[in-house]
C-alpha cells in the first residue's frame, strides 16, 4: 500500500482554505524505531488516561494489527490508524522519500540524524482524521497525544502534518515550514 504519492503527496495534504479549516484529512505518520506493537488494550487504556473517552475497533493477522478505527466522544468523526512495518512491499521506498523529503527543508547537518532515523523505522503508523474532526479542537489534542504514546512506544519520532518532526515528549525537531 503507498503512504504517500512522492513529494507531491507530502507538499499537498494540507491545503487550507478560508477560516483555517483543513480541506484534506488531518494526517500525521510516526515512525517506528522498534518492533513494539502496543496491544490495543494498552492504547486504548493510555488515551482514556489521558482523559478521552474512546472505543477501538482493531482488525490485524499474525504479524499484530494494521489497522484500527478509534472513537472518541468529543470527536464528530472516527480517527483511522494504519500500521505498516518496513519491511512489507514499498515501505522502504516511502522511508527514504521521508528522509529525501527531510533533506530539501532543513539544513545538512540538522538533517542527517533525522533522515538517518527515517531510514532506519522498523514500522510506520499513519494516522488520519477526517477535516470534520480538525474544528474540534480536543480532538486535535487526542490525535497528538495518540502520536506522543506511538512514538515514546516505538522509540521513534512524529511528523504533525504543516507543522514538522517532532520527539516523542512533543518536542520540535525540525518545522517544515508548509
Amino acid at each position: 500500500m503507498n503512504l504517500l504519492a512522492g513529494f507531491h503527496g507530502i507538499l499537498t495534504s494540507v491545503i487550507s482554505l478560508r477560516g483555517g479549516s483543513l480541506l484534506k484529512p488531518w494526517t500525521h505518520h510516526v515512525f517506528g524505531g522498534n518492533h513494539l506493537e502496543p496491544r490495543p488494550e494498552v492504547l486504548l487504556e493510555h488515551l482514556q488516561r489521558q482523559g478521552f473517552d474512546v472505543s477501538g475497533h482493531f482488525r490485524g493477522d499474525g504479524r499484530g494489527w494494521f489497522s484500527v478505527e478509534l472513537t472518541c466522544t468529543s470527536s464528530p468523526a472516527p480517527l483511522s490508524m494504519n500500521r505498516y512495518l518496513a519491511d512489507e512491499d514499498g515501505i522502504r521506498a516511502e522511508l527514504n522519500s521521508w528522509a529525501a523529503y527531510v533533506e530539501t527543508i532543513t539544513s545538512e547537518r540538522e538533517a542527517a540524524p533525522l533522515m538517518q532515523r527515517l531510514i532506519n523505522a522498523r514500522q510506520i503508523y499513519v494516522i488520519e482524521q477526517p477535516f470534520q474532526a480538525i474544528e474540534a479542537g480536543e480532538a486535535v489534542d487526542f490525535g497528538s497525544s495518540l502520536c506522543r504514546f506511538l512514538a515514546e512506544t516505538t522509540e521513534g519520532i512524529y511528523y504533525a502534518n504543516g507543522r514538522g518532526f517532532f520527539a516523542p515528549d512533543g518536542r520540535m525537531l525540525i518545522d517544515d515550514g508548509i
